[in-house]
């Protein structure tokens, strides 16, 4: 799902998932939660300063 918000309508920046409108509106970031299972992991992908970070955990 991450690469699909990412990489979708990428020369819409009005309508598309990824959006800058005049940039007073726009798509700061784009969270994702995959559950398997007991694992949980997390991303976190910060458009504005082109970050990424990720974590996973189990859960019982």
């Amino acid at each position: 799902m991450r690469d699909f918000h990412l990489n979708t309508q990428n020369n819409d920046n009005e309508n598309g998932l990824l959006i800058n409108r005049d940039n007073v509106v726009k798509t700061q970031s784009i969270t994702q939660a995959v559950i398997e299972k007991n694992k949980v992991s997390l991303f976190y992908h910060d458009i504005l300063l082109a970050e990424e970070f990720s974590n996973s955990f189990i859960i019982i």
